[in-house]
Formats: C-alpha cells, sequence, structure tokens
C-alpha cells in the first residue's frame, strides 16, 4: 500500500518535515520496486537514517542484482553451484541481520575494514536476487555505469544459535564488496565468479572463510578461543550478579529485622514517657490537693469553705485546680487573715464585721460575673489590687 503523510507509523510523525518527505517517497519507491511493506518500511528507515547522519541524501539504488544462479568458481573452497534454495538462503539471511540489528554491510573492495553502506532488504524476482543499496553518494555513477560491480563475501554451511537458530545456511553473507573498473562485475550470468585482488592475481570473491567459524555468533564470526574468553566474562559476570544478588538479599533480611526492633524499641520509650508523664501529674496533683487542703484546715467560717470547695471543684484539670490554689494562697498571705480568726467560730459575714479576706473574696465573684472569666484569674486580680 502507498504511504501517504497522514497514514505513515507514529515513529515517522516525530521526523523533522524534509524526513517525512524523504521517507514517504523512499518507502513508495520500495514498493514499486516491488519489495513487500516490510522491507519498504526497513528500506525507507535506513534511507532517512544515513541522510540524517551525514546531513545529505545519500543515493539509493532499489533493483541491483546481487545474486543469479549458476556455477561460481571460488576465492577459497574450490566451486559452488548457486541453485533457487541458494537464493532464498541469501535473501533470508539478509532479512535476518536487518532484523538483528547487524545489516548485511557494502564495502570499499575486498578485505575492507570499514563500511560505505548497507543493504537492509533483498527481494527475488525471476530467479535473480535483487538487493537494495543504501550507500555513500561518492559511488553513484561507477554503480549506475557499470564501471563498479559488487562480489560477495560470505561463509559457507554456517550455523549460529544467535543468528540463525540452529539453522545451517549453505551460504551466509557477511558483505558485499565493490570492485574498481579493473576488476570484473560480480554476477553476470553463466560466467564463474572471479575478481582479481588488487595487487596480485589471487581470486577474492566468495566464501572470505570456508567453513564458517566454530561458534561464531556474528556474520564476521569469532574465533573459538575468542568466543571461548567472551564466554569465560560472561559467566564470570553471572556469578558477579548472583553474588550481588545474594548480598543483598541478606541486607534487605537485616535492615527488616532492624527496623523491627526500632519499632519494638520507640514503642518501648513512648510507653515509659506516658508512664513518666502519668506520674509526674499525679504528683503534681497530690500536690495542689494538699496546699489546698491546708487553705481549708485555715478557713473555719462555713460559708467560705462552702465557696472554696465549690470553685476547687469546678477547676477541671490539675492545672487550672493549682492557678485557683495560688490565688487563694495570696489572698489570704495578702489579708494576713489572723491565726485566731481563721480559727474562730463559724460565722456569717455581715456588712458590720466583714473582714478584709471577705472583702477580697467577693470583689473577685463580682468580677468573675461581670467579665465573664475564671474565678481563678479574677481572684489572682483582685489579690494583686490589694497588695499594691
Amino acid at each position: 500500500m502507498p504511504w501517504t503523510f497522514n497514514d505513515v507509523p507514529e515513529a515517522v510523525q516525530k521526523l523533522e518535515p524534509d524526513m517525512q518527505v524523504l521517507w514517504v517517497e523512499t518507502a513508495n519507491k520500495a514498493l514499486d520496486d516491488g519489495y513487500d511493506d516490510g522491507s519498504a518500511i526497513a528500506i525507507a528507515w535506513s534511507v532517512v537514517n544515513k541522510a540524517i547522519g551525514a546531513n545529505w541524501y545519500p543515493a539509493i539504488y532499489m533493483s541491483y542484482p546481487l545474486l543469479r544462479p549458476g556455477n561460481y568458481e571460488l576465492a577459497k573452497g574450490g566451486t559452488l553451484a548457486v541453485t533457487a534454495d541458494t537464493l532464498n538462503a541469501v535473501h533470508e539471511a539478509i532479512g535476518r541481520l536487518y532484523n538483528l540489528g547487524q545489516p548485511v554491510s557494502l564495502v570499499p573492495g575486498h578485505g575492507a575494514t570499514w563500511t560505505v553502506g548497507i543493504i537492509p532488504a533483498a527481494r527475488i524476482s525471476e530467479d535473480v536476487l535483487y538487493g537494495c543499496l543504501v550507500y555513500d553518494d561518492g559511488y553513484k555513477d561507477g554503480v549506475t555505469t557499470g564501471a563498479y560491480g559488487l562480489s560477495i563475501e560470505a561463509y559457507r554451511k554456517y550455523v549460529s544459535e544467535a543468528y540463525t537458530d540452529g539453522k545451517e545456511f549453505e551460504l551466509w553473507p557477511t558483505s558485499w564488496a565493490i570492485l574498481g573498473a579493473d576488476e570484473q562485475p560480480a554476477c553476470p550470468p553463466g560466467v564463474p565468479l572471479i575478481a582479481a585482488k588488487e595487487g596480485n592475481a589471487e581470486t577474492v570473491t566468495f566464501a572470505v572463510s570456508e567453513p564458517a567459524p566454530i561458534r561464531g555468533n556474528e556474520p564476521q564470526g569469532k574465533e573459538a578461543v575468542e568466543m571461548d574468553e567472551l564466554r569465560k566474562e560472561l559467566d564470570a559476570l553471572k556469578v558477579t550478579a548472583s553474588e550481588q544478588a545474594a548480598k543483598i538479599t541478606a541486607l534487605e533480611a537485616a535492615e527488616k529485622e532492624l527496623t523491627g526492633k526500632l519499632q519494638t524499641a520507640e514503642q518501648e520509650r513512648d510507653a515509659l514517657k506516658a508512664a513518666e508523664t502519668q506520674r509526674q501529674a499525679d504528683v503534681k496533683a497530690g500536690e495542689v490537693k494538699g496546699r489546698f487542703e491546708k487553705i481549708m484546715a485555715a478557713e473555719q467560717r462555713p460559708g467560705n469553705r462552702e465557696k472554696l470547695q465549690m470553685r476547687y471543684d469546678e477547676a477541671l484539670t490539675v492545672e487550672d485546680k493549682e492557678r485557683f490554689v495560688t490565688a487563694a494562697e495570696a489572698v489570704i498571705e495578702a489579708v494576713q487573715l489572723p491565726e485566731q480568726v481563721l480559727h474562730a467560730a463559724d460565722h456569717k459575714p455581715t456588712e458590720d464585721n466583714k473582714d478584709k479576706y471577705d472583702t477580697v473574696i467577693e470583689a473577685a465573684e463580682k468580677m468573675a460575673h461581670d467579665e465573664k472569666i475564671p474565678y481563678d484569674v479574677a481572684l489572682a486580680r483582685v489579690t494583686m489590687k490589694e497588695g499594691d
């Protein structure tokens, strides 16, 4: 299905506008050239990523013939008969490598250690394997005119758990080399695949290594010794990770145990604090009560004793009772009630026989009533005035 700017994948919509245009144009061109939807998407992303990385548009050629059936002379390993099954295997390998994030490379000549592009997708048409080339613009004219040819570099009988899921590939491509003008094109039909290595007559095309490296995990392969070293490093990392996990588990258990002990200690501390607070409150209440009892013992007049008891009982808290007792003590001290009067026979004060103590009590009662304030507060104010 052709793409428009309204139905491209969500990731494409996050690109800059010019990159969106490039993506849509490339994907649709790939469809026109016969690639399926999945291959067209892979091709479009390869082109966009290269354009973003290089700040210019690379050359793209969708239908370059990579391989045809025939009998080929190999650089190493004798000869190879390429059949339709071989083309299918190479086509599958190209797709696998792209999906694994290791697309087949384009290299500037056999033995080159750097890449100039990739082959993100391939297709088979009329017994020919075509590949999409995404590569540097500098090779455009040579590939277009045929001055440059492509020669496959591959392993034979390649097996890898990581790349082939244990399946054996008669031919597993690692790259295609772009050959110079003095070397034969890679795949003319019916002609053995021969290319002269620069500087001598050694042929350097098919099968850079034959057979594939033992336990090779990458398209380019790893030697057995190197793979063993990598596995040893991996095993060591696994052991370290396991030890770290055990330490973490032990630390978490220790943390849980210490947290429980801390909570228990906090509960015990809170209980002790509450007990001490209650003890201090009880002591204070006893002290205040003792002071009040002394006041009541000193006051023998029935009228005043009932009033004192009533005011004391009205005070709900120890603090309220203490304020009342303190005020009452101040009144007694201020009026200097004679001992013989405090212990005299009961009498009811009248206008004629009121003493200073009676006057203070009445003044406090009146102030508490008029100003709507607690009696002990009023008593303390009146006492202060009397002292002045």
